[in-house]
Formats: C-alpha cells, sequence, structure tokens
C-alpha cells in the first residue's frame, strides 16, 4: 500500500485543488451553517416509486429534513429565522447517485509523457474538477469502483467530506482486485508505469484475503472491494461464454475477508458463469451483468444482490472513435457485440425482477449528466420512469449502504434535494437540467438558466 508520506503528499495536492476550486462553490453554501430552510416545491418526489405530491414544504434543518408538509405553510409559523427557498415552479426530488464511477480514470492523452508527479498532479485536479462538476449536475452521491492511482479517490473522498472541496459523497474501492494481469490489474498501462501503484492481483486463497485487507488497511481505506471476475469487453475472457477468470476458492476468500471487516463486494462480470459464481460466493451488486441468465436471476435474489448494468457504456463505446483506433480489429470485433448487448441488459434485468442500481462507468473526462443519460437509456429499454428514478435514489442508496437515511426525502433522512423545471417522470430528459442542488442541508447550487422556461404541469 502507499505510505503515509506519501498520502500526505497526495493530501497537498488536493488542498491546493480545493483552493482552485473554492470560487465555483456556492458562496451560500460555504457560509451556511445550521439554520433552518424552508422549500416550497411546486411537485415532491419525496419517495421515488411512488406517485409525487403538489404544493409541499419541505422543512430541512442541518444537514437533515425535519418535515414535510401539505401545502404553502409560512415560514414564520415554523422557524421566524427561517430562509426561504421557493421552488414552487419546480419538479423537487431526491439527489441523484452514480454507483459505478472511476473519478481518477480517462484518457488524459498526455499522459505518456508526464512525470509521476506531474500525473499525479494532474489527475487530482482533474478529479476535484469532475467532482464540483457532478455535484452541479445533481449527483450527490457516487460509488468509485475502482482508483488506479489506489490514493487520490480516499484523499478526495476525505476533503470533500471536510468541505474542503464541492462534489457528492464519495464511497472508494481504491484499487480493483483480480487474478495477476487479470483485468484492471495489468502491467501494460502506460498509467501504472507512471505512477506509484501496486497493483491489486491476486492468487490462491492467501493471497486474495492479503489484497482484500491491504485494501481496507485499518478501516480508513476502501469503504467497498471492488474485484474482476472476468475480462474487459474486448477480451476473449469477457465473452458470453467464458470461463471465470479466478477459481471458485479465490473468490470465496475475496467476499469473506471483506465481509469479515464489514466491506460489501462489487464483482465485474461479464460471462453467466462470472456472474454466477460471483453470486454464490456472496458478491452484494453485478457491474455489467451482459450475459446473466436464467440461474442469475435466482442467484439475485436468493442472495439479495443488486446489477449495475451501466447500460451508458455501452452507448460510449460504439461512438468514441478513441475506442475503435486503440483496440486490434479482432478487440474490437468482441466491443461491438459486448456494447450491443450491454445497452439491453438493464430491461432484461428489470423484466427479470433483479433489482438495479443506476452506473455509468463514467471518468473524470465525461460530461456529467451521464447519469442522467443512464436512467433515459433505462426508459428506453422498457422500464418505467419511476422505477428508473427509484434505481438513481432508492435503491443505489441501498447498494451505498444507507438505505435508511438517504434516497428519499424523508423525516430524518440526510437533506440532498434536487430540482428541475419539468416532470422527469413524463420526460427524463429534464434530468439534464438540474437548477437546485443541495447536499447535506447545504445549498451548491440555485439558478433559474435562460433555458429554464418549462413549468412543471
Amino acid at each position: 500500500m502507499i505510505d503515509g508520506v506519501r498520502m500526505t503528499y497526495f493530501a497537498r495536492i488536493l488542498a491546493i485543488t480545493g483552493l482552485l476550486l473554492l470560487p465555483f462553490q456556492s458562496a451560500q453554501a460555504l457560509a451556511e451553517k445550521a439554520s433552518v430552510k424552508v422549500i416550497y416545491a411546486g411537485w415532491l418526489l419525496a419517495v421515488p416509486g411512488k406517485p409525487p405530491l403538489k404544493d409541499q414544504t419541505v422543512v430541512v434543518r442541518g444537514g437533515h429534513i425535519v418535515a414535510i408538509r401539505g401545502g404553502r405553510v409560512p415560514a414564520a409559523d415554523i422557524d421566524p429565522s427561517a430562509d426561504v427557498v421557493d421552488l414552487s415552479d419546480r419538479f423537487v426530488m431526491p439527489g441523484l447517485s452514480d454507483v459505478h464511477y472511476h473519478i481518477t480514470m480517462g484518457e488524459m492523452s498526455d499522459r505518456r509523457s508526464a512525470t509521476p508527479i506531474a500525473r499525479i498532479a494532474a489527475l487530482s485536479l482533474a478529479s476535484a474538477s469532475q467532482a464540483t462538476a457532478l455535484l452541479m449536475a445533481g449527483i450527490t452521491t457516487i460509488r468509485d469502483v475502482g482508483d488506479e492511482s489506489n490514493a487520490i479517490s480516499f484523499q478526495l473522498r476525505d476533503a470533500i467530506a471536510r468541505g474542503e472541496i464541492a462534489g457528492p459523497r464519495i464511497f472508494a474501492a481504491g484499487r480493483i482486485i483480480s487474478r495477476t494481469q487479470g483485468h484492471g490489474a495489468e502491467t501494460r498501462s502506460a498509467l501504472q508505469f507512471l505512477m506509484p501503484v501496486e497493483l491489486g492481483g491476486c492468487d490462491g486463497v492467501e493471497s486474495c484475503r492479503r489484497a482484500v485487507r491491504e485494501n481496507i488497511g485499518d478501516g480508513s481505506w476502501a469503504d467497498l472491494i471492488k474485484f474482476t471476475g472476468s475480462g474487459s469487453s474486448s477480451e476473449p475472457w469477457g465473452t458470453s461464454g467464458a470461463v471465470p477468470t479466478s477459481f471458485d476458492d479465490e473468490v470465496d476468500a475475496i467476499v469473506g475477508a471483506a465481509g469479515q471487516l464489514g466491506r460489501k463486494v462489487a464483482v465485474h462480470a461479464h460471462s453467466a458463469a462470472s456472474i454466477n459464481q460471483a453470486l454464490r460466493a456472496g458478491a452484494f451488486t453485478i457491474e455489467h451483468g451482459t450475459y446473466f441468465d436464467a440461474e442469475s436471476a435466482k442467484l439475485f435474489k436468493l442472495h439479495n444482490a443488486y446489477m449495475v448494468p451501466t447500460s451508458y457504456i455501452g452507448e460510449f463505446l460504439l461512438s468514441d472513435p478513441r475506442i475503435r483506433a486503440r483496440n486490434t480489429p479482432e478487440d474490437w470485433r468482441r466491443i461491438e457485440v459486448s456494447a450491443v448487448d450491454q445497452q439491453q441488459v438493464a430491461g432484461r434485468a428489470w423484466r427479470a425482477g433483479i433489482k438495479l442500481g443506476v452506473g455509468t462507468d463514467s471518468g473524470f473526462e465525461s460530461d456529467p449528466s451521464n447519469t442522467a443519460r443512464e436512467i433515459e437509456l433505462f426508459v428506453k429499454d422498457g422500464i418505467p420512469t419511476a422505477d428508473a428514478l427509484a434505481a438513481a435514489t432508492t435503491n443505489n442508496a441501498a447498494i451505498v449502504g444507507h438505505s435508511n437515511d438517504m434516497g428519499q426525502i424523508a423525516i430524518g433522512y440526510v437533506a440532498d434535494i434536487i430540482a428541475m423545471p419539468g416532470n422527469p417522470l413524463v420526460d427524463p430528459s429534464v434530468l439534464h437540467n438540474v437548477s437546485f442542488v443541495m447536499k447535506n442541508g447545504q445549498i451548491f447550487r440555485n439558478a433559474v438558466a435562460a433555458a429554464d422556461t418549462q413549468k412543471v404541469q
């Protein structure tokens, strides 16, 4: 693992980044304390999956929701010193989340010429900037499922939690665990040669237990474990009929060691064999899940597991010319097949009764609205909009272990609230136009853009 001195260096880099980003934060957010805020919502989707309510008053004290009342209750009747937030022409709902993110990963075309220190600085700056952009787009929580630096995501997570940088709360996995030279633990990446990285390859029960324990450390490192049970979509062992890339006892060891230390395991898996192996071992989420079968559906339900289909990345792979250019013709053919199939996974899984989470497989160069696009792709694939919104809020809250205090606008829950000028249940594209963002009771965005001419109906 990276030593304490180097961790301190990363922290300094992010502290500098935080100073650079301060102008982008709302001055109101920086000044707010535990004041009372009275929010007037034109429409309120308090619990995604249930019908929205018209003309509601939401009361926030500090970082939590303390009351919800019908109608427009006078603020003076609640607290004479309360701040009023008038969203009476807006659709109000819980903040969105994305549970398959890689905030420290991206193309970074200059990485081959960068020095290690320059690369660390560039990654820190890019990741922190992306975090702010995500929050402004209404993403109040992300789960980072793989960090090539194995430290920046932890430091960014902690800097955001301390209020030094504006961004979504982060649940971070750190380095990816795989078989030696498996997906996410390859030494061929130029980035990995230029960064002080200890790869997460493991072989055998003892080795895999050790990798998990190193990731978690004293408990302040990994919030979850990310394991790759199959290859990527470009590799032969990422195809529909591929066998798992690790043995059963290795996967059992990873899940067991994580569980002993109170951590869930997210498993990247494309083939049915790798998906079912992971589910039998007790994986909590399957990432991608491209070729799940009838046995998979039974195992998901038996083990109360979730699938995170990442439909967006299938669309992206086919649309970005850089992907084709950097792959061999044979690898590209595999990607083409998988990318089409991947865009049909969410609907298949929903129809099979599998619980879904929303994740995009995005990185620091990605459009912050990719999460909104993922929801649109769910709907395009036949999932009711109400269920798609629930996947991005209440289901994702369960995936990060906070179903009792996040993902809803309910008394006692964290005040993560967003608003937009239209009804996403009618037109999910309005999620690209979030105009109000509150996280932990702090307002980070409250703007009516020139394009916000539509009134919620």
